[in-house]
């Protein structure tokens, strides 16, 4: 979307699974002449073919891969990457990367998907250090004041934070960074109450995060009948204003 420089953030397992095979990080050069995966396991890295997966939807390819590759995570796009939409997200395991259009440069490159399944976990350069911060977060931060709200209502507790605190409130497509007439906290926190506590049947964290802002709900939906989904969160909020 930027034709420059792009970056998106998903609370997703495969950065996981790859820094469980040994890598920091993962670059991807060029571009493939057909349709591929990238896998990458214990045997190595290679791609497979996946001119069979090309044009499926997201929710579609993401459960053939699960077929093919048991126990992997995945980051998978669907026709509006492969079609270079530039504002193509990318799934991963049911979360979205979906800043600046990410999608369409695994389209270009025709990578309709990257697995990956580890097979050890990373080793501390100092162990007793890290199970000590380890204990010192696992039970601070949860009872942290900051943690509260969003423990409690989900990421949309951050709404006063961007809009009002740091002025980074993506209002109106940008054309506003801070909303004056955006409401106060504790009232967005009363309406968002009906959605999350009220209607909240479990969570999804993201990997091992212990400030669980994550809210599964579930709410009739005429048509539809009973539908479970993660959210509120803060981008469908604030795609509203």
């Amino acid at each position: 979307m930027t034709r420059f420089l792009g970056r998106s953030s998903v609370g997703a397992r495969l950065g996981v699974e790859i820094r469980r095979l040994g890598f920091d990080a993962l670059v991807i050069h060029g571009a493939l002449e057909e349709p591929g995966v990238l896998v990458l396991d214990k045997d190595g890295t290679r791609v497979e073919p996946a001119e069979e997966l090309w044009g499926l939807l997201i929710g579609r390819a993401r459960g053939e891969l699960a077929k093919r590759f048991p126990g992997y995570s995945s980051c998978v796009i669907g026709p509006a990457g492969e079609r270079l939409s530039a504002m193509a997200l990318i799934d991963c395991n049911g979360r979205q990367a979906g800043r600046t259009g990410l999608g369409a440069v695994m389209g270009s490159k025709r990578l309709k998907a990257v697995v990956a399944r580890g097979y050890r976990e990373p080793r501390p350069a100092m162990p007793e250090k890290t199970r000590e911060l380890v204990r010192k977060w696992a039970t601070g931060l949860p009872r942290h004041p900051g943690s509260k709200n969003l423990i409690e209502y989900g990421a949309p507790a951050i709404i006063t934070l961007t809009n009002k605190v740091h002025g980074v409130f993506p209002g109106l497509n940008w054309r506003e960074s801070t909303l004056d007439w955006c409401g106060d906290g504790e009232k967005a926190m009363e309406r968002l109450g009906f959605w999350a506590p009220g209607k909240r049947v479990g969570r999804n964290p993201c990997p091992y995060c212990n400030r669980v802002c994550s809210q599964v709900i579930e709410a009739d939906v005429p048509g539809h009948g009973r539908v479970r989904v993660d959210g509120p969160e803060y981008e469908t909020v604030r795609a509203w204003l």
